[in-house]
Order: C-alpha cells, then structure tokens, then sequence
C-alpha cells in the first residue's frame, strides 16, 4: 500500500505538487468523469454578489488538486483559497472544519458559528458540520448513497420535508 509522510515537509510537498501536475494533465478526463450540477455555477456567483458571504471549500482533496478539480467544473471563481482546509490539515472533517473556522476567525475577525453553512454532498461533511456546531445542508450528487438515519445517529440530524425514511 502506499502511504504519505505528511510530517515530511519536503516529500510532501514535492508529493502534492506532482499530483496536481497529473491532474492538470488530465483535466479533459477528470471533466468526463463527472460534471457539475445544473445551477451549481451561478448559486456560487449569486453567494458572490451579497456583501456579507465568503465561500471557501472543505475537503478532503489536498489543495493542489482541489483546484484544479473545481476549476474544470467552472466552480473555482468565487472561493477564498486561503481560509478553507484540505486533505493536508487533518484526517477527518471535523478537523477540517475547525482548521476553516480558524483561518476565517484570523481573518474576519470572530465567526458566528449561526452564521456558517457547510453544503456538502457526504455524510462526513453532515458530520463535520455538526460535530463544529454550524449549519448542515445536504446536496444529493448520487455519489453517495446513505439514510438519514446512518448518517444521524444522535448527531442531530435531520431529513428535509419530503426525504424522511
């Protein structure tokens, strides 16, 4: 199997920097491989228009290749790259979050965690809203199939009218 020292500063980032080299390579096949959804792109420029709205991204993608992800779909116009958090800041996505929640404090100053919606299409990003204590809203892509039910399990978790089990 093989795995990735991230406490090695430099083979790292020589690892990160060569895998967003092949994703740039590949953007024409990454493009096939998925798309994105109908409304996506102008709900992001829309967000970019109100004053008081900052988009980021959680993922677990390292950045390097986030970008290059997000830009083949057209979906990379409005996101403020250096506030969001990446595969290379923490395992699972309730540390991503709080790393997010971080670097937008340092930056705006405090973060009113009412104000804060994460839009995620799994069950881990349900969880790392949650789990942080800020608004969850589920986006249904069909890349993952789950209940409500497994995804909740005592975390406050809700379907929207219509969805329940």
């Amino acid at each position: 199997m093989f795995e990735v020292d991230t406490t090695a500063g430099d083979d790292f980032e020589r690892f990160a920097q060569r895998l967003a080299e092949l994703h740039l390579s590949r953007m024409p096949e990454i493009r096939e491989w998925g798309h994105a959804l109908p409304g996506a792109a102008s709900a992001l420029a829309a967000l970019a228009t109100e004053p008081d709205v900052r988009q980021t991204i959680v993922t677990g993608n390292l950045r390097a290749t986030a970008k290059v992800k997000l830009a083949v779909y057209g979906l990379d116009g409005p996101i403020d790259w250096d506030v969001g958090a990446y595969g290379e800041d923490a395992d699972e996505r309730p540390g991503l979050v709080r790393a997010a929640l971080r670097r937008a404090a340092a930056r705006w100053g405090t973060i009113d965690r009412a104000d804060v919606t994460l839009f995620g299409d799994t069950p881990a990003d349900m969880i790392g809203a949650v789990e942080n204590g800020i608004r969850a809203v589920g986006v249904a892509t069909g890349s993952v199939s789950v209940r409500v039910g497994e995804v909740s399990q005592g975390r406050g978790i809700s379907a929207p009218h219509g969805m329940e089990e």
